[in-house]
């Protein structure tokens, strides 16, 4: 009888433990997570965890990702989610910098996709764009995206295999359906880095697929496939300096800001208020015993604080150097200024920014009856706004200008259709876009100031000001002298407002206007400058830097005038 007791307590034992066995192998089965290392220009900027959950009715992929040195996206997250027949049902992606959040939504019902982009307080909508049954997302620099494609490849066939996708290239614009093609190319073993103290272990070869992804009108990418476990090893962009590689071990990484070593002048703190926000910002003062002439750095729209990602902090400190004191402040809901971006408007920006030139003129070291101003992208458009109704302002520089509403020399139908054929995206995708303007600008017409979007929280305001804006007439108010200076790097409009401004100031009868272009730059007018130690910057051109100063010193001339 003892042993009859004993046996079926083994049994009983033994069936738990299968169970228990059984229950962690099907866990490990429907839940797999994955960390990768994040490089961008030779350098490692941060780290990606990813996690797939399979059950019955859904494959949901999740990602979360922190990359301190790259200065657009500190911290984002993403998530897709595809049907039990693999069909896709929605992305969402957003990502947080400078405690701004800007997000990517898709979502998909009966064949046709819906799409939101949040960006600052902006936003840009469209529905009904005609989705393959089979189609799979694809935003190049996200791993995460790359995971269904692999999990659909037929690693038996030795031929090229087709995919739908529905490509992203942007965060502000609508997705472009593609057909891209994958081929794996050869075997080959990839070496992944040993893991940090104290866990430290040797690095590990991995045998694997070497694939080739290719998209018609994007960089080639190259993908590395585990052959035990047809998991990601690594990704390569070689056309946009990106390579994502698997690692074993979390790794922290930290990101120290760029500080320009004073000299000649000194720093301190700026604090000042518009309306229920509380600004801050920097005031550099150069040693002297005079009034000085005083230039304010307006930014543009996006999370950029106010070092602009070293291009203000490079011209503050040049023109310190030389003679000018310079403010430069976090716009509302950035950095350390107080109040949200998200429901702040064009109007609200403009008078954050002429607060801040009373600011400015307020300080004892500056002559207020020698103030300019220097806008980049956004930030001069602001800066033209004000210089057309504030005479305080004796001398604007527009850098890498963006025009709003419409103009006389360009329609919004020809921008956007100039754009997409500069992107070799094609008519039918700048339809796509015009349509998402129309869209956007029905919802905004609203006299509201939020409607719901795919379920989110959207503010129109923003969006409604800037539409009924009229820039030509803004520009043709302007009475200070304009320097407009335009990098030929850009691959936007964007560069078709640098000519339009300055064709309307020369109808106007400004007589002091210039325009200077720079056929090796983009909008932050440097080189920019990734070393894994600060977080990505741009080191301003020495041939801009001086051309600002030339232009101030013209403008704004140095004072007598000896402080009382």
């Amino acid at each position: 009888m003892r042993t009859i007791y004993i046996s079926v307590i083994v049994v009983l034992v033994a069936s738990i433990l299968l169970f228990i066995f059984s229950f962690a192998y099907l866990d490990r089965t429907n839940h797999k997570t994955y960390l990768y290392i994040i490089n961008s220009g030779g350098r490692d900027i941060g780290m990606i965890k990813i996690d797939r959950y399979r059950t019955e009715e859904k494959t949901l992929y999740k990602a979360v990702g922190d990359t301190p040195l790259d200065a657009s996206a500190a911290q984002s997250r993403s998530e897709i989610i595809y049907d039990n027949k693999f069909g896709l049902e929605s992305f969402d992606s957003e990502d947080t910098a400078n405690r701004v959040t800007d997000s990517y939504s898709i979502a998909i019902r009966d064949g046709l996709a819906s799409y939101l982009s949040r960006r600052g307080s902006g936003f840009q909508t469209v529905s009904g764009i005609s989705v393959k049954k089979d189609a799979i997302i694809l935003k190049q620099d996200s791993i995460l995206t790359y995971l269904p494609l692999i999990e659909g490849y037929d690693f038996r066939r030795t031929v090229p295999q087709g995919f739908n996708t529905l490509v992203i290239f942007s965060k502000g614009l609508p997705p472009v359906r593609r057909f891209s093609s994958m081929i794996c190319t050869k075997d080959e073993y990839v070496k992944i880095p040993a893991g940090p103290q104290p866990q430290r272990r040797g690095a590990r070869k991995i045998r694997t697929f070497a694939l080739a992804l290719k998209t018609r009108d994007f960089p080639q990418s190259l993908i590395w496939v585990a052959r035990s476990d047809r998991s990601i090893v690594k990704i390569e962009i070689p056309q946009l300096g990106i390579r994502i590689t698997r690692t074993f071990y979390p790794k922290t990484f930290e990101a120290k800001p760029f500080m320009v070593k004073e000299e000649g002048y000194v720093s301190r703190n700026a604090s000042f208020k518009s309306k229920n926000a509380q600004l801050e910002g920097t005031l550099t003062v150069p040693s002297g015993g005079t009034k000085m002439p005083a230039v304010l750095l307006a930014g543009g729209r996006g999370r950029d604080d106010r070092d602009c990602r070293g291009l203000f902090s490079s011209i503050a400190d040049f023109l310190s150097k030389n003679g000018y004191c310079v403010l430069r402040f976090d716009r509302r809901g950035v950095g350390k200024s107080g109040g949200a971006m998200a429901g702040s408007a064009l109007s609200d920006n403009l008078e954050d920014l002429n607060a801040a030139i009373e600011c400015l003129a307020g300080q004892k070291e500056v002559d207020a009856d020698r103030i300019g101003v220097i806008g980049q992208q956004e930030g001069a458009y602001y800066a033209m706004k004000a210089a057309a109704e504030n005479s305080a302002i004796k001398s604007i520089i527009l850098v890498a200008p963006l025009m709003y509403g419409q103009t006389d020399a360009y329609s919004p139908e020809e921008i956007i259709k100039y754009a997409a054929g500069n992107l070799k995206l094609g008519d039918e995708y700048a339809r796509l876009v015009m349509r998402s303007m129309d869209e956007s600008l029905k919802i905004a017409a609203d006299s509201r100031e939020t409607a719901a979007i795919l379920g989110k929280k959207v503010h129109l305001k923003d969006f409604r000001e800037r539409m009924s804006e009229k820039p030509t007439e803004v520009a043709q108010s302007i009475k200070a002298p304009v320097l407009i200076l335009q990098g030929k790097e850009e691959n936007d409009a964007s560069v078709k407002f640098a000519p339009i401004i300055d064709k309307v100031l020369t109808g106007s009868g400004n007589i002091k206007h210039a325009l200077k272009y720079f056929g090796y730059l983009g909008p932050y007018f440097g080189k920019g400058i990734s070393n894994g130690i600060y977080i990505t910057y741009y080191e301003a051109d020495k041939e801009v830097l001086a051309n600002i100063k030339d232009w101030l010193d013209t403008t704004l001339p140095l004072p007598v005038t000896t402080l009382s």
